[in-house]
């Protein structure tokens, strides 16, 4: 019986492993697997926000997270909320962003989320597009490079 067919002619000429495409599929399967994993890591590294969470951050020797600010001081506006605070202590190193959140009302309930923006390096910050007539309440925290303060 005469044998026919690549794979059967790849045989006789001592030909070993899966053929080009198959080898082609293998290694893009292995690079697709690799740039997964790329991404999970730099997911859990960095978190969905893109910032680093706080065992990734590089800290100041001796350092602390900061004190929580003084409480947010409120001007409302047409659809907007103006927040001034004071700084609290450091911690022991500068304080790098402030994070602002809010949520509508003023009970135990509710989500929280952060105020667009509110990532600068001053202790006042204006929240728009805001609802006239519902009832917001805010929180302020410090961060440095030890971690994020308290609210």
């Amino acid at each position: 019986m005469r044998e026919t067919g690549r794979t059967e002619n790849r045989r006789r000429r001592g030909w070993r492993g899966a053929s080009v495409r198959g080898r082609r599929r293998e290694r893009a399967a292995w690079w697709g697997g690799m740039l997964v994993s790329a991404l999970l890591h730099a997911l859990i590294l960095f978190g969905p926000a893109g910032r680093a969470p706080e065992f990734a951050r590089l800290a100041t020797p001796g350092a602390n997270p900061p004190e929580a600010p003084s409480r947010p001081r409120a001007t409302a506006g047409n659809a907007q909320v103006a927040l001034a605070w004071t700084a609290g202590d450091n911690g022991g190193a500068a304080i790098t962003s402030w994070d602002v959140r809010r949520k509508a009302g003023d009970g135990a309930w509710g989500d929280w989320t952060e105020v667009p923006g509110s990532g600068a390096s001053t202790t006042s910050h204006t929240a728009t597009t805001l609802t006239n007539g519902t009832e917001y309440t805010f929180q302020v925290r410090a961060v440095n490079s030890a971690g994020d303060g308290a609210a």
